[in-house]
C-alpha cells in the first residue's frame, strides 16, 4: 500500500461532516496535516470518538499505518508499513483487544514473529525466524504465561 487508497478517500469525502473542526470535534471526517500541508492522519469519528479506518502517513504520501477503529475501539485488521512501502506488522483486533494471529516482518519481507493472541493475551504457540526465513525459536504460551520455549538453531545476531 504506497498512497492514499483512492477509493477511501473517495468514501470519506462522501461522508457528511468536517473535514476540520477547530475548537472541538464533531461526527465526520478529519484531516491532520505536518508542515506544508503534507497529511499525516486522516480519520473519521463518529461519538466523538474514532470509527472505521484511520490512516497515518509518512512525509512523501507513503502509508504508515493502517487501522481500524470500531466506537473508539481497535477492531479489525492494523497494518503498519515501513518507509519503502513494506509490510512491517499486521494484527488483528476484537473489541480493542489483540486477538488471533499478530505478525511481523523484517526489512527483507521475511515473516520476523508469529504471535497468537486471544483475548489480548498471547495463547499458542509464537514462532519465531531468521532473517532468511529459517524458524529459531517456538515458544508455547497459555493465557499470557510463558509454559515452554524451544530453540531451534542459534542465528548471529540474534536472540
Amino acid at each position: 500500500m504506497k498512497r492514499i487508497p483512492i477509493l477511501y478517500l473517495i468514501l470519506f469525502l462522501m461522508i457528511p461532516g468536517p473535514l476540520y473542526a477547530k475548537g472541538h470535534i464533531q461526527d465526520g471526517l478529519y484531516l491532520t496535516t505536518k508542515g506544508e500541508g503534507i497529511p499525516e492522519i486522516l480519520e473519521y469519528r463518529k461519538e466523538l470518538k474514532r470509527h472505521g479506518s484511520i490512516f497515518e502517513y509518512y512525509t512523501d504520501g507513503n502509508v504508515k499505518k493502517y487501522h481500524r477503529y470500531r466506537q473508539g475501539q481497535l477492531h479489525g485488521f492494523s497494518r503498519g508499513y515501513y518507509e519503502d512501502g513494506r509490510l512491517f506488522y499486521e494484527h488483528y483486533f476484537h473489541e480493542g483487544q489483540r486477538d488471533g494471529l499478530s505478525r511481523q516482518f523484517y526489512r527483507n519481507g521475511q515473516v520476523w514473529m508469529e504471535l497468537p493472541f486471544k483475548d489480548g493475551l498471547l495463547d499458542g504457540l509464537a514462532l519465531f525466524y531468521d532473517r532468511d526465513g529459517a524458524l529459531t525459536h517456538q515458544v508455547a504460551f497459555l493465557g499470557g504465561r510463558m509454559v515452554k520455549i524451544k530453540i531451534l538453531h542459534k542465528t548471529p545476531g540474534g536472540f
